[in-house]
């Protein structure tokens, strides 16, 4: 089966040749952490210590963390291409390779037949490499080395250490066995011996060269299988034609598949270059360095701590407003965004953008001010997190319920400058009409739609970010008017309030429930004391009076905007006046 979109076509060749150019670049970097051709970095989580006979000394603990214990990234020669095959690495394995069981009670033949075949390896690389380490290594694979575990192993270590990677060193030695000079060289001849005889054109590089049956395996993408995801992929006779097999059907050097492989699972390993959304992971990078690559994740996805800083966002966001970002990047560098999620055993690319760095800074500062509304909390975050705004959609409001590609349509609309997706609306105001408290993150969400929608449909109207005593827009004053009136129930009764029972139909067909409101409203004003009696009032006449009659029905964006002003007016309500005087004596004669 070939992964979504990555088949021998241009998109997914671009998608590879930018990752190959990313491999390039990070590579050639003087103090660089990606790994050269034949080596991975791997998750590793533990270090066998044995002796020169191959008895084993102790077992050493390198995962990082406190709490929760997390493996740490080492370079290891590259991961054997398993799917249901036993393919052992070399150097490096899991405990069912190396001790042949899954843990102290269990030993099946499938352990025991990864166990033989580790051995097998390493015995056959020994005869034409005659290092000490690797001698040693075999001493302790051929005796019994499950029987040295008992005693060697903590309750903190025993705990992970059927499912974690193991990696192994000398005793009295710094270096790990695959990082001795001579293992490194022997492990580099063995897989350029290894490498294929079919020769073709490299769709990345272009050049002709070894063309890889099959391509490494993407780890670490959120909610792929723990052995790894491929992203392009021909493996099924289905998708094979003029008699070539496998990945032969889409040429990809050896060198070349190493390249976007390694690119792709090292951005996913960095905290700078990519977010989750959902079941999206999204990665991105530029072409040449750039603060981009941090501000990109820091303005979609902020921390939301109570009262963080975030003063670098602001600083970023003024340069784009004053047309000086030039002076801090170089804003003509291309900017490329991927989305990916998992299928299976595959990689499904949900999106592709490509774009300059000068671009990508213009469309965030356009969606973080479309998206601008006055917080209902002070420990609210400025800049909202995309996944926090889309949960809003559900129910449940958990990131896991979101829509599948409502996270990608979303992120394409930023990164466009297009509308955002259509379901957006509907699914927040449908929240609020079945009985959701409205809140700060739909007013973002439904702020950021009708800026856009009124935008891009040459409509010239503004949707305000907080209460605008000026605007006349009749379903903003509907809104407005309708929170008045709940405002006076809850201080009348402080029973059910009328947002439960009529803000569904108030806000689509006003002209059917206004005027029974505005009927319970005289009971609930005839119960107060005259002095707040008047100032409703009064509220009420200064909404009203730019309304000639109520409207038989609201469309959709008008919904939108009656659910503003009904937040607007409602937040204006509970907020401290600068001169001290409370909602109940003040009134805006606009």
């Amino acid at each position: 089966m070939v992964s979504s979109m990555c088949h021998p076509g241009r998109r997914c060749v671009v998608i590879l040749q930018a990752l190959y150019n990313y491999y390039i670049r990070q590579s050639s970097r003087e103090k660089s952490d990606i790994p050269q051709l034949y080596f991975s970095r791997e998750k590793i989580s533990f270090c066998l210590v044995i002796d020169s006979d191959g008895d084993l000394i102790q077992v050493n603990d390198l995962r990082e963390g406190e709490l929760k214990k997390r493996p740490i990234f080492v370079t290891v020669p590259e991961r054997a291409k398993r799917s249901s095959n036993i393919a052992p690495n070399f150097l490096w394995d899991n405990a069912k390779y190396i001790f042949g069981i899954d843990d102290f009670e269990k030993k099946d033949k499938r352990s025991i037949e990864c166990y033989q075949s580790f051995i097998k390896f390493h015995e056959e690389r020994a005869r034409k490499c005659a290092d000490p380490g690797l001698i040693a290594l075999l001493r302790f694979l051929k005796n019994n080395p499950a029987r040295q575990l008992p005693g060697k192993l903590d309750k903190a270590i025993e705990k992970g250490f059927f499912s974690g990677s193991i990696i192994f060193r000398l005793d009295k030695e710094h270096q790990y066995l695959h990082q001795r000079p001579l293992l490194k060289k022997a492990w580099v001849d063995l897989t350029q011996s290894q490498s294929s005889d079919s020769y073709g054109q490299c769709l990345i590089t272009g050049e002709k060269s070894g063309i890889a049956p099959v391509h490494s395996k993407i780890m670490g993408l959120w909610g792929g299988t723990t052995s790894g995801t491929t992203l392009v992929s021909l493996n099924d006779p289905a998708y094979w034609s003029y008699k070539k097999e496998q990945n032969y059907n889409a040429p990809i050097s050896e060198e070349g598949a190493f390249a976007y492989t390694t690119a792709l699972n090292h951005l996913l390993t960095q905290p700078d270059n990519r977010i989750r959304i959902d079941d999206t992971t999204i990665i991105f990078w530029a072409e040449r360095e750039s603060p981009i690559e941090t501000y990109f994740g820091l303005i979609l996805t902020p921390e939301e701590s109570e009262g963080k800083d975030h003063t670098e966002i602001k600083n970023f966001l003024r340069k784009v407003r004053e047309g000086t970002l030039d002076k801090a990047m170089d804003i003509d560098v291309p900017f490329f965004v991927l989305g990916l999620a998992p299928n299976r055993t595959r990689v499904a690319v949900r999106f592709w953008h490509v774009s300059t760095v000068g671009e990508i800074a213009k469309r965030l500062e356009e969606h973080l001010k479309d998206i601008s509304m006055i917080k209902q909390y002070d420990n609210e975050p400025d800049y909202p997190p995309l996944w926090r705004l889309l949960i809003e959609t559900k129910k449940l409001k958990k990131s896991d319920e979101i829509h599948p590609l409502l996270a990608g349509q979303f992120i394409k609309a930023i990164l466009s400058g297009g509308s955002y997706p259509r379901y957006l609306l509907p699914a927040v105001m449908n929240r609020i009409k079945l009985g959701d408290r409205v809140n700060y993150y739909q007013m973002c969400l439904i702020k950021g739609y009708l800026a856009r929608y009124f935008r891009l449909s040459g409509k010239k109207k503004e949707v305000p970010m907080k209460l605008d005593y000026q605007m006349k827009d009749v379903p903003y004053l509907l809104g407005r008017l309708f929170a008045v009136l709940e405002k006076a129930q809850d201080e009348s009764s402080g029973a059910t309030t009328i947002k439960d029972r009529y803000f569904g139909s108030a806000s689509s067909t006003p002209s059917s429930i206004f005027p029974v409101i505005l009927r319970l409203n005289r009971h609930h004003l005839a119960k107060m004391d005259k002095g707040k009696q008047i100032w409703y009032e009064k509220l009420m006449q200064d909404i009203m009076g730019h309304l000639d009659r109520f409207p038989n029905h609201l469309c959709l964006e008008e919904q939108g905007m009656f659910a503003i002003g009904y937040y607007h007016q409602r937040k204006d309500f509970y907020t401290k006046k600068e001169d001290g005087i409370n909602e109940n004596k003040e009134v805006h004669n606009g």
